[in-house]
């Protein structure tokens, strides 16, 4: 069954107030940043937060973006689309001439499949998602063969994983010019190049299909007579090299070509191992990736907005990329470029805000401890490493670069001293 809704949903209001999967409590909700595609309560991402009931049809609204269809189009091809014998099988390069960007009106939608499983205790599973598939019954095992976890069942730990990779995995802002923060027209230009280029060159779905059965293979040896013989060759797994057995429902990248398959388990991202969701995959040097890998290998990717960055200049920093505009202090977003910051997560603070949020108090002075300033930690105290603060509480000796024992907040040069 279809639900539609004509209601336009904002990005930033996409999962507003979706309690943190990662935080808690401690999170009020989900209240996105305008630019840095994180939760400005709690930092986490937007996909750490429980946003399913939005992020479901988002997440058709993406793959539809991706494949060059709208979403009518795409849960009508899912819907319709005719298993095919393994001799039939159907083309999946994504060619312009294959795939037609429809103009209708957008409309939010969402759909589930029912499926009679033999190896379900009541006897039916509805899934959030079907694969292609060369044989209806397929379905079916190859959702058994994954990970319990990550299978799609609706209202499952398996259906939140897959809304999570959506987001993840396949970003609207690595696929519209329009989801990005203030691009120039010399970098939407760039960047919609870009996009044509992987859909042409590197995208694909893969289907699932009965694994065939053993290869045969004629073959002569030549010696004093000639002997004619078989060989039989078991398909093994492309990622685990392990055998794949005769009648196991298998996944096919056709961009990995005709004598490639994978365990349904194993069909995963080369970088970040996660299972390619709904089995859309980008080939590389003889690889797969997810989406979002794959744009890393041929752009950076800004360590504050997640978007790739096309200009010209940018900021590179440990070890990660920053648009020269957003190279901004992590809490308070003001401009570093040419000022004294401190790294923390990987991300820049600037000193105030370092100083307010993570610093240390010295147990002795009770002052702040300061960035690049020395200092001793024993359990939760600390004191600057100097001779003013770093003594015995009971005569007063210095103990910088010196044994010592301490007490809780106090430390002592000696036994008798304690």
């Amino acid at each position: 069954k279809l639900l539609y809704s004509m209601q336009k949903v904002l990005t930033h209001e996409v999962g507003a107030g979706a309690p943190c999967l990662k935080c808690g409590d401690k999170c009020p909700g989900l209240d996105l940043h305008f630019w840095r595609k994180i939760c400005r309560n709690c930092k986490c991402k937007q996909e750490d937060h429980d946003v399913v009931a939005s992020v479901s049809t988002r997440g058709i609204d993406n793959i539809g973006k991706l494949l060059m269809q709208d979403r009518e189009q795409f849960l009508h091809f899912q819907k319709n689309s005719k298993p095919k014998s393994q001799s039939q099988r159907s083309r999946n390069h994504l060619s312009n001439k294959q795939l037609h960007h429809s103009k209708s009106h957008r409309k939010t939608a969402s759909r589930t499949t029912k499926s009679s499983s033999s190896s379900s205790d009541d006897g039916e599973r509805e899934y959030e998602w079907t694969p292609q598939a060369s044989d209806p019954k397929l379905v079916d095992s190859y959702v058994s063969a994954l990970p319990k976890d990550k299978q799609p069942i609706v209202g499952s730990a398996g259906a939140k994983y897959r809304k999570k990779q959506l987001m993840r995995q396949l970003p609207s802002h690595d696929q519209e010019p329009n989801e990005c923060h203030d691009l120039t027209p010399q970098e939407t230009t760039e960047m919609s190049l870009f996009v044509k280029q992987y859909r042409e060159k590197a995208l694909g779905v893969a289907r699932v299909e009965e694994n065939p059965k053993l290869k045969v293979t004629m073959f002569l040896r030549w010696s004093y007579y000639v002997i004619t013989g078989v060989y039989l060759k078991q398909q093994s797994c492309a990622e685990c090299r392990n055998p794949l057995d005769e009648g196991d429902a298998v996944v096919w990248a056709e961009r990995a070509g005709s004598e490639r398959y994978w365990h349904p388990g194993c069909f995963s991202c080369a970088e970040c191992k996660e299972l390619l969701v709904d089995l859309i995959y980008f080939y590389h040097d003889g690889k797969i990736y997810c989406g979002r890998h794959y744009c890393e290998l041929h752009k950076p990717r800004c360590a504050a907005c997640d978007e790739l960055i096309f200009a010209p200049e940018y900021t590179q920093a440990e070890d990660c990329y920053w648009h020269l505009k957003h190279f901004c202090c992590w809490h308070c977003d003001q401009p570093l470029g040419g000022k004294n910051y401190v790294p923390h997560d990987n991300q820049p603070v600037c000193i105030p805000c370092y100083e307010k949020t993570f610093a240390h108090t010295c147990s002795t002075c009770s002052e702040i401890i300061a960035p690049n300033t020395e200092w001793v930690t024993f359990e939760e105290h600390h004191w600057h490493a100097n001779s003013n603060c770093f003594k015995c509480t009971q005569c007063s000796q210095s103990l910088v670069g010196k044994p010592c024992i301490p007490k809780g907040s106090m430390v002592f040069c000696c036994s008798k001293c304690k």
